[in-house]
């Protein structure tokens, strides 16, 4: 049985390799880095990247998973009686707040092109909080509720890479009322 150092020492070396991935990930694309990049960012041989992590898509899906686990949305404030769309805004001005305050490294992570990268953290992470926000399950065999699911998560991904390249002009509030106003339809 592990004792509480071995689990400390896990962990700080796991958050090590994630943090030198994520620093990469500002510098160069996603597909150009490989372990022994990260392994070296992180200050570690191979074989102690092997025993926590399978690849470089497995650090990034323990990374995803950490993102996940602190979600914000669990901690956000509704209005008493407050519908989906009421939820959805407060959520987008929360999350357009969090890529604002990130905005140094988001800047980064695109200009290296790892675009991809964002839209699979933020595409999960929002498809996740979706399911919380409507306070119910998607359905996976409902083409509709996954096509109608999909349309905007994708588009408020999307949403938040033109604003990044767009150096973030527009303030939190104007991007979130035309997000809102283009969903209407859909409410």
């Amino acid at each position: 049985m592990k004792n509480k150092s071995s689990y400390v020492s896990n962990y700080k070396t796991e958050l090590s390799l994630i943090r030198a991935h994520v620093e990469l990930l500002r510098e160069i694309p996603y597909d150009k880095i490989t372990v022994k990049d990260i392994c070296e960012r992180a200050g570690v041989n191979r074989t102690t990247f092997y025993n926590h992590f399978q690849n470089k898509d497995d650090v990034f899906a323990k990374n995803l998973h950490i993102w996940k686990k602190h979600s914000f949305i669990k901690n956000l404030n509704y209005p008493e009686n407050a519908t989906f769309s009421d939820k959805l805004k407060v959520y987008l001005t929360e999350f357009f707040k969090v890529l604002y305050s990130g905005k140094e490294d988001l800047k980064q992570y695109v200009e290296n092109g790892n675009i991809n990268y964002f839209v699979a953290i933020y595409t999960e992470f929002f498809f996740d909080d979706f399911v919380i926000l409507k306070n119910e399950e998607i359905d996976k065999n409902d083409v509709a509720q996954n096509i109608i699911s999909s349309f905007i998560v994708g588009g408020i991904s999307n949403a938040g890479i033109w604003w990044i390249k767009n150096d973030f002009k527009t303030d939190v509030n104007t991007v979130v009322d035309i997000l809102m106003n283009s969903f209407d339809f859909l409410f």
